[in-house]
């Protein structure tokens, strides 16, 4: 990968088009940022013969808290301040917004719930890669679930892992960048493989436009609303994300994909295809 980089930015030092400088990862320590997402799911399945479809929404907000921030690596907590999910299908209609108190009552509201204002601490190098996790006061799934964390191999909507990107930074390479140039990362994990390709729209002053085409692979179990099942699935995943060039910092994501495989449970084999969207935007 460092040799492909390498030799892609011999190749493009000659163009004509307008630099920006090299990102520099920089927060100060106390500083707040908010992040909400929007994603929608709608999963199309086969039950011996008969069509079904289950349609999921969720809107996530969270806050951001830098702890500490040095040349080398920065620490940060977040947590889930506000949940508002709904999901139908099977005939059943399901809602949980975690500003209401009874909505906790419920058993979406019991799963979900568990997320909510539960401190995650990651630990994120130069480059925005995470070096360390401490979740342990998270009991629960993702109110996304499971399905949402099979699509996201390669991209920052599952929980966060080490060796995996930090959501708030953006997957850029460590040089200056030029509209027309483009990179490629793989990421793989014990369930499966994305192989993701970058290319920068536009540039302007203080920001970068990148678009994003990837390809996923994915095998393995997962958990769903207290469930597990064992998932195959083979999709795409496309979309943009606008970042600030001189740090790094995600101001806005969009995604879009697809997938289709199949999903054992019961001892059936259930053939399915997945949809998903998920809009991100960060405030400070």
């Amino acid at each position: 990968m460092r040799n492909f980089l390498v030799a892609l930015a011999l190749l493009t030092a000659g163009a004509a088009q307008a630099q920006q400088p090299i990102r520099k990862i920089s927060f100060t320590p106390g500083q707040q940022l908010q992040k909400a997402t929007v994603s929608k799911m709608t999963i199309e399945m086969d039950m011996m013969g008969m069509p079904l479809t289950i349609d999921q929404n969720v809107t996530i907000t969270a806050d951001f808290t830098i702890n500490k921030s040095s040349a080398k690596d920065f620490s940060a907590t977040s947590k889930i301040k506000r949940i508002v999910a709904s999901m139908n299908g099977m005939g059943q209609d399901m809602s949980f917004d975690s500003d209401k108190p009874e909505d906790r009552q419920g058993e979406m509201g019991k799963v979900m719930g568990e997320k909510l204002d539960k401190p995650v601490t990651v630990t994120v190098d130069a480059n925005g890669i995470i070096t360390a996790v401490d979740s342990s006061a998270v009991t629960a799934s993702p109110a996304t679930g499971g399905m949402m964390d099979a699509l996201a191999l390669g991209t920052p909507l599952g929980d966060p892992k080490p060796g995996g990107q930090y959501e708030l930074i953006a997957k850029l390479p460590a040089r200056t960048l030029k509209v027309g140039e483009s990179w490629a990362d793989s990421t793989v994990d014990k369930d499966g493989k994305a192989t993701t390709t970058y290319l920068v729209k536009e540039l302007t002053k203080g920001q970068v436009v990148i678009a994003i085409n990837g390809i996923l692979s994915r095998a393995g179990t997962i958990d769903q609303m207290g469930m597990s099942f064992n998932l195959d699935l083979k999709g795409t995943t496309e979309g943009q994300l606008i970042a600030d060039t001189a740090t790094g910092l995600v101001k806005s994501r969009q995604l879009k994909g697809e997938a289709k495989g199949t999903l054992e449970a019961s001892g059936q084999t259930i053939p399915l295809n997945m949809k998903y969207t998920s809009d991100e935007n960060v405030t400070k």
